[in-house]
């Protein structure tokens, strides 16, 4: 045992709120000797513990880097308050979650970056690791810093800080990244930028001078290689987690997420995971069957979702509703569906994975009044809505919950205050249904 990993379990963790957010014991996490692998890399999540663990990307990235006797691949999460405070104080790095070592000892570190508030994180975290955070301080001592996800598809705010990122799906590109990374692993830093920039889908800052132009726009040169989002064509061929990662604590969303389908085809304009993720792809029938088996053999966990931008377009959602629910029930476990379409359609599916008591259904209109709605691109009626929402208690559904959007372009003072009528008027034709009828905004 380390000295660190020592003063870490004797020192530091008796005295945070919730060690058990950084034990990296878990079932199903994966420990190998960092002097028998090839590489080793961090994937990070750049917030809470609790947040961050049910990441559906980072656990992808997790099983199929590990699949690969060369690499491990380890996570880091970004520590609560108090551990920071006690990390600072006693003069510690950020550590990887499995071995323990210094957040530097890894030979890349992988952000996932959901969102833009999670950007300042992101400094923190290379901050506590003792790593300068602009790319163009780092030395050949440092690792490469790289980011993906989401907010990868806007790089230039973080461009500053990263050596390189990954434009697209992940699964194929990172495999691909670290067969790179392996044969020059202790090469100057320069050539392992020229061997990731080589792939498709990896955007190398540094590679990139921009122009300042007369009216001070910023650009990059014109004639500049372009950079295409990487995208896994089958599903069904791509890596999965069935060894999912079961947490010490609870999470904000417990369970296992499986990916029944990739990308959308609704088009709504404040949507950005429905534009940047298209093609729309499924999973097979049979291969998500498989998937949901292995993962509560592996697992216990006791909840299954089945996860997408929209899981109501699956086109055979009868049959993998039906499916799922069967496969759960067998071991006690349960479905659960994500946002429902707001149609009568998806109270049925939702009626599949029902048990005795039924709680509520979730929807997200969005917009409260139809013009809105327009401007959005999400067309349903006021009528549409309250007549789907009294078919839920028809149903025996107690509460319905509806997702509503603050500060999309054009939205006046009357769109907000369509927000309560709306909820109003849906809740009174829901009464006149159930007396136990109730709506959550």
């Amino acid at each position: 045992m380390t000295a660190m990993k020592m003063r870490l379990l004797h020192e530091i963790l008796p005295r945070v709120e919730r060690p058990s957010r950084y034990l990296g014991g878990e079932l199903n996490t994966v420990h190998k000797s960092a002097e028998a692998v090839d590489l080793r890399i961090c994937l990070f999540f750049p917030d809470l513990y609790e947040l961050g663990l049910g990441n559906l990307g980072l656990q992808i990235l997790y099983a199929a880097l590990n699949r690969l006797d060369w690499v491990w691949a380890e996570r880091c999460y970004s520590p609560a308050p108090d551990m920071e405070a006690l990390l600072r104080q006693h003069n510690l790095p950020l550590f990887l979650y499995e071995s323990k070592d210094p957040l530097s000892a890894a030979d890349l570190i992988g952000f996932s970056l959901q969102s833009e508030l999670t950007y300042t994180n992101v400094l923190n975290a290379l901050d506590l690791a003792g790593i300068p955070l602009r790319a163009d301080a780092r030395d050949d001592t440092h690792p490469l810093v790289c980011a993906g996800g989401p907010a990868a598809f806007n790089p230039e705010p973080m461009a500053p800080f990263m050596d390189f990122f990954v434009i697209g799906d992940g699964e194929d590109a990172v495999l691909e990244i670290a067969a790179a990374l392996r044969p020059v692993r202790h090469a100057p830093r320069l050539e392992k930028l020229k061997a990731v920039a080589a792939i498709e889908g990896v955007y190398v800052p540094a590679f990139y001078p921009m122009e300042t132009l007369a009216d001070g726009s910023i650009v990059p040169p014109v004639d500049g290689p372009k950079i295409r989002k990487r995208i896994v064509a089958d599903l069904d061929a791509a890596p999965f987690p069935e060894n999912y990662i079961v947490p010490f604590t609870q999470l904000v969303h417990d369970g296992a997420a499986l990916e029944v389908l990739r990308g959308c085809t609704h088009g709504c304009r404040f949507c950005h995971a429905g534009m940047v993720t298209r093609p729309v792809r499924e999973r097979s029938l049979e291969r998500i069957d498989a998937m949901i088996q292995r993962t509560l053999e592996n697992t216990g966990l006791e909840n299954i979702s089945l996860v997408s931008l929209s899981t109501c377009d699956y086109s055979r959602s009868r049959r993998l509703v039906r499916m799922a629910a069967e496969r759960a029930h067998r071991v006690n476990a349960s479905v659960a569906l994500p946002s429902l379409r707001l149609d009568s359609f998806s109270v049925e599916l939702a009626d599949m994975i029902a048990g005795v008591r039924r709680s509520g259904l979730t929807f997200a209109p969005e917009a409260a009044t139809p013009r809105l709605r327009a401007v959005i691109n999400k067309f349903i009626a006021d009528k549409d809505l309250i007549a789907m929402a009294c078919e839920a208690y028809r149903r025996g559904w107690e509460h319905v919950k509806t997702y509503f959007m603050i500060g999309l372009p054009t939205e006046t003072d009357e769109d907000v205050r369509a927000i309560a009528d709306l909820c109003k008027r849906t809740l009174e034709a829901g009464r006149r249904v159930s007396r136990r009828a109730a709506i959550r905004t």
